[in-house]
Formats: structure tokens, C-alpha cells, sequence
């Protein structure tokens, strides 16, 4: 009966202060061309304070769809330096010529 945006916009409305929550719903902005939309969140989210490298992996990958490639490098390092296994969001980075061995410093 709802939309999906509509889950998403309650989810965020019950509970505020959840990451990931915030993060799913920048990831469908960023898939639905809002892109403005997305980037707000993912601000919100880098306010939250939450440090994780399953959060910090989406994040890149959706920076990476916004071709905000930087932002896209810096999260994956700081993904991986966690422990993050899974190598997509540095292949794709590769594959675009745009993943170096150093984040890039902002």
C-alpha cells in the first residue's frame, strides 16, 4: 500500500539517530537521480558521528554513483582499514582510474 520512499521516510522519523537507516534512504535517492537529496543524508549521517565500515563501504558506493570520486576514495579506505572484505567498491574505483593506494586529503 506505501511506497517504498514512504518506509524509508518513516523509518528516518522513528528513529532519527540511526546511521543506517539514513544511509539506505541516501542510497535510494541516489539510485532515483536526488542526488542533492542523498548528499543531505549522507551529511547527516557524518554528523551521527558512527564509526563502521559496513556504513563507511555504502557510503563510498554511493558516492561513487553520485561520481563524487574522492569522497568514493576516502570512505573505501576507511572501510577497509577496518576490515571491510568485500573488494567491489575498490574494483569499481580501479576499473574508473580513480582508486589510489592514499585517500585523498580534504
Amino acid at each position: 500500500k506505501y511506497s517504498v520512499e514512504c518506509y524509508l521516510q518513516r523509518a528516518n522519523r522513528f528513529r532519527s539517530d540511526d546511521a543506517m537507516a539514513k544511509m539506505i534512504y541516501a542510497n535510494f535517492l541516489a539510485k532515483n537521480k536526488r542526488g542533492a537529496e542523498a548528499i543531505k543524508l549522507l551529511d547527516e549521517v557524518v554528523e551521527l558521528g558512527e564509526e563502521n565500515a559496513n556504513l563507511y563501504y555504502n557510503m563510498g558506493l554511493i558516492y561513487l554513483d553520485l561520481n563524487q570520486y574522492e569522497k568514493a576514495l576516502n570512505y573505501a579506505h576507511l572501510a577497509y582499514r577496518m576490515g571491510f572484505p568485500l573488494s567491489g567498491l575498490r574494483d569499481r574505483l580501479k576499473r574508473l582510474n580513480k582508486w589510489s593506494e592514499v585517500p585523498v586529503e580534504n
